[in-house]
């Protein structure tokens, strides 16, 4: 039960997301400190948005190296083979689906997270956002690669993406500020989403944390 924003921002993403842990079921709202938005552990110019399990999140926010992959090259003279780990300098749609997206795979397996089903391997959802594009990456390991503005994930998201969709022309508004009134949208209409609102960019290290709840 959440709320995550993507919004491109001329040469950056922001990814604003709330804090509150809920449960159908038991009906439980529990405030946690950890985070549903955050940079990759070895990358500060990705960030990550999840929703749905946290120890999804968990898994995401702890594993260096999901975008490093190893280059087979062959000596000419010996004939030996020789294999050097590299990483994804730009991460584009490519390299989403070639290099990020099977490292999720395997650490997902090797964790016991991803789930056997009818339809294949099953994991979560989550906004993958880098430099000034973003991704989403569905329960299938699909990537969808968002040709929008902006987009919103969660149970929250339809409302969320309502609220930019009238905010989106109000130029003297910053697109930090829109994420917060369409995150208080969100909370507003949807049930298990609450402040602290969280948002960070992926061009510089500035995080702006909303933390009280008030109408819109």
């Amino acid at each position: 039960m959440t709320c995550v924003i993507a919004y491109k921002d001329k040469d950056k993403v922001y990814v604003g997301a709330d804090s509150l842990s809920s449960s159908q079921q038991t009906m439980e709202r529990i405030p946690r400190r950890d985070r549903k938005v955050f940079r990759l552990r070895d990358r500060d110019d990705v960030l990550i948005g999840f929703c749905g399990s946290y120890r999804m999140g968990q898994l995401l926010q702890s594993q260096p190296g999901l975008l490093q992959y190893t280059e087979v090259q062959i000596n000419e003279e010996s004939e030996e083979t020789v294999e050097e780990v590299k990483e994804v300098e730009d991460l584009d749609y490519d390299a989403m689906i070639d290099v990020f997206v099977p490292n999720v795979v395997e650490l997902f397996k090797a964790a016991d997270f991803a789930v056997n089903s009818e339809v294949g391997l099953l994991g979560g959802n989550f906004f993958v956002a880098t430099k000034d594009r973003f991704f989403y990456v569905l329960g299938d390991f699909s990537v969808a690669d968002i040709d929008a503005e902006y987009f919103a994930i969660g149970c929250g998201g339809p409302y969320a993406i309502g609220a930019l969709d009238v905010l989106k022309d109000n130029h003297k508004m910053s697109v930090p500020k829109k994420i917060e009134k369409a995150l208080k949208v969100a909370r507003n209409n949807a049930m298990g989403i609450d402040a602290p609102y969280l948002i960070l960019n992926t061009l510089d290290n500035e995080e702006i944390k909303i933390t009280k709840w008030y109408n819109i």
